[in-house]
């Protein structure tokens, strides 16, 4: 398992390229990925302390290196540990990161994004993502996110 208390991480192999970041902002990290300013290029404003009445939401960025895996699928699963260690229940599996075709070496986004909304209900405290990246042949990889709610 990959591990990060910074909000952030990357992974590499010889096929792949990932950023996970976790982020508030959601819709205009989006836009900017969508919609890209010709003179710059979009980034992850990744966090790890977040706000009650807030989002947290994790967002995958990726390339392709081997043009061989170009006509694979990338999925993942997503789940959130709570502070007491509770698994929520709010939970996603088979979230789609690459369906379409996509060039390779160039950044794109997940295709489908999942976060989660807090309020002065939820525990403050460290919270866990986890996430599990696999292509539909053999790459698999596991990744714990660290954040703390305050």
């Amino acid at each position: 398992m990959l591990y990060s208390e910074k909000g952030f991480i990357e992974i590499q192999n010889d096929d792949y390229f990932f950023n996970i970041g976790l982020i508030e902002n959601y819709e205009q990290v989006i836009k900017e990925w969508d919609d890209p300013d010709p003179n710059k290029v979009p980034g992850i404003p990744a966090k790890n302390t977040f706000k009650q009445n807030g989002n947290v939401v994790p967002f995958i960025a990726y390339a392709i290196l081997n043009k061989n895996k170009l006509a694979n699928k990338i999925y993942y699963d997503i789940r959130l540990v709570k502070p007491n260690g509770e698994i929520s229940q709010n939970k996603m599996e088979e979230l789609k990161i690459k369906v379409n075709p996509v060039t390779v070496r160039l950044m794109y986004r997940a295709n489908q994004i999942y976060g989660w909304g807090f309020d002065e209900t939820d525990q403050k405290g460290k919270y866990k993502v986890i996430i599990v990246i696999y292509d539909t042949e053999t790459f698999k990889k596991t990744i714990e996110l660290i954040f703390t709610l305050e």
